[in-house]
């Protein structure tokens, strides 16, 4: 199945599972690209998976923006592994999330490009809502409303005065935030008396429905991108990082996405709730085109990713990796 999308150039979609037949190629007109970079007529070949797809295309546009004519095709793997596509012979960029990480060899060349954080959200209706933000939920609590272990329960978890067990919902084809949460807290997914929903939009909905609910989902789904603030109806749910009853200054940064998204940038969100997201490749890039994208997404491309909700990489690790790019391209 072959789609075309046509930005500033075309970018082709083909479905991989189990067949070899190569995307048709176009050259588009358009200013040439940086003398610099001497990639002319080259191709930049990316594999992504869905939940990867617009973000791929949003960075390879803005990426060809940037560098003039260049010839982009971004393929849709679904049934088949990284590692059965390069063994095709196929030398392709791949864009993952930690999801996939089990389905890449271990020798495969890798760099982490953005994060996302995980965070866990209840209905703003919930009748335990100002109480639980204003204290925060310690990992015992999380365990306690997670498993609907009674004794454990709202009542002595709130100090409320009856229990009320909480409804879980859980993101069908996400588990891995959901599992986050449950290896943060000391729980496994098997202890969750979940309701699976097919995607993170219909989970939140679900808590729309249901006052006395919670779910995860990645942060940049609970807030709404032009405002910056929690979406409607939808209440994140502070973590009480010390267990000691209350939010401390220091805990409290979860009244708008830049704040959270910064404690999370500075590591004061504990890092055990992180998706990364990484570009792999078969071996090291040889081509330069491959090298000069890559050096693009941890560069430029940190500023797209931040407007798109994700978290940018720090300094530090950018720095490392950009080093290491430039001792490939020296190499060449």
């Amino acid at each position: 199945m072959n789609l075309r999308f046509e930005h500033m150039v075309y970018i082709f979609l083909i479905f991989l599972g189990g067949c070899n037949t190569c995307p048709e190629t176009y050259q588009p007109t358009g200013t040439e690209l940086s003398s610099d970079c001497n990639i002319s007529n080259d191709t930049l070949r990316i594999l992504c998976t869905q939940d990867q797809l617009d973000l791929t295309v949003k960075l390879t546009d803005e990426f060809q923006k940037c560098h003039g004519k260049i010839i982009t095709e971004i393929s849709l793997y679904e049934r088949m592994t990284p590692k059965e596509i390069m063994s095709q012979g196929r030398n392709d960029l791949v864009l993952v999330s930690d999801a996939y990480a089990p389905n890449i060899p271990d020798d495969f060349w890798r760099t982490k490009y953005a994060r996302d954080g995980v965070i866990g959200i209840i209905n703003k209706s919930n009748p335990f809502c100002k109480k639980i933000t204003e204290s925060g939920l310690g990992k015992q609590q999380l365990a306690s409303l997670l498993t609907g272990v009674r004794s454990d329960g709202l009542k002595q978890v709130q100090g409320y005065d009856q229990y009320r067990p909480i409804k879980v919902f859980i993101c069908s084809d996400e588990f891995l935030p959901c599992k986050l949460w449950t290896d943060f807290i000391g729980i496994t997914l098997n202890d969750l008396n979940g309701v699976r929903t097919v995607s993170f939009q219909d989970l939140i909905d679900s808590i729309r429905t249901e006052p006395l609910s919670m779910g995860f989902c990645c942060q940049r789904y609970a807030y709404d991108p032009l405002t910056r603030m929690e979406i409607e109806e939808i209440k994140v749910i502070p973590i009480d990082c010390n267990a000691n009853g209350t939010l401390e200054d220091k805990e409290k940064f979860y009244d708008n996405l830049d704040m959270l998204r910064r404690a999370m940038w500075l590591g004061t969100y504990p890092c055990h709730s992180f998706l990364n997201y990484y570009i792999i490749a078969s071996e090291k890039p040889t081509n330069r085109l491959h090298i000069d994208f890559i050096k693009w997404v941890l560069t430029e491309g940190q500023k797209e990713l931040h407007a798109e909700g994700y978290i940018m990489l720090n300094t530090r690790i950018i720095n490392t990796e950009i080093y290491k790019l430039n001792e490939l391209l020296a190499s060449l």
